[in-house]
């Protein structure tokens, strides 16, 4: 009971450990799923071209070449989208204002109302408030990491994903040798479809 107990804090403990090292070192941990699950889906994509009788590595570098061109495509569309909005923002912006300040002057009366509700303040005691700076301020100071390391890591999942790719065999062969135990059913499904 004692042993159980025991293994039990252990794997606790592991854990917290790993949910540590994933929350500070989560630039490197969303590089490293995004690049296995890309890697996952383009597979399929590289073993047809292996079918065909295109090498491995070639099939490999095509497919994230192919994957890059259709981002960059998707990233001019969102562009010429967004340029164009703003080249017709004045046309909205009269529309938009009306329609915050309507908003606005809803949520102000909601408020006057709610704090006729409240207790009234001591006599003597004074209020205070703070700025409240907001969400979308808070978002960009402390919620979107530095743009090196967004540029970083962007640019750094091609590569994973190419050798992720390229070398797909030698990598689960190796993790099969590292935990024998584990991937045993996978490597023999896995050794037939390379046969």
């Amino acid at each position: 009971m004692r042993l159980r107990s025991s293994t039990f804090s252990l794997r606790v403990i592991a854990g917290g450990i790993l949910l540590l090292f994933a929350y500070y070192a989560q630039g490197v941990v969303l590089t490293l799923v995004l690049s296995i699950l890309l890697a996952y889906c383009l597979d399929p994509l590289v073993e047809l071209l292996e079918r065909v009788r295109i090498p491995r590595t070639i099939g490999a570098m095509v497919t994230v070449l192919l994957l890059c061109a259709v981002l960059v495509a998707l990233g001019y569309a969102v562009w010429m989208r967004t340029s164009d909005f703003a080249d017709n923002w004045p046309k909205y912006e009269q529309v938009i204002k009306k329609a915050a300040a309507a908003v606005e002057g809803k949520i102000s009366r909601i408020e006057g109302q709610v704090s006729e509700i409240g207790p009234a303040p001591a006599p003597g005691v004074t209020r205070v408030t703070t700025a409240d700076t907001g969400f979308v301020h808070g978002l960009i100071l402390h919620g979107i990491p530095s743009l090196t390391a967004v540029v970083l890591e962007i640019t750094f999942v091609p590569f994973l994903v190419f050798f992720m790719l390229a070398e797909k065999r030698e990598v689960w062969h190796g993790n099969a040798a590292t935990f024998p135990g584990v991937a045993t059913d996978a490597s023999e499904g896995d050794a037939g479809r390379c046969a």
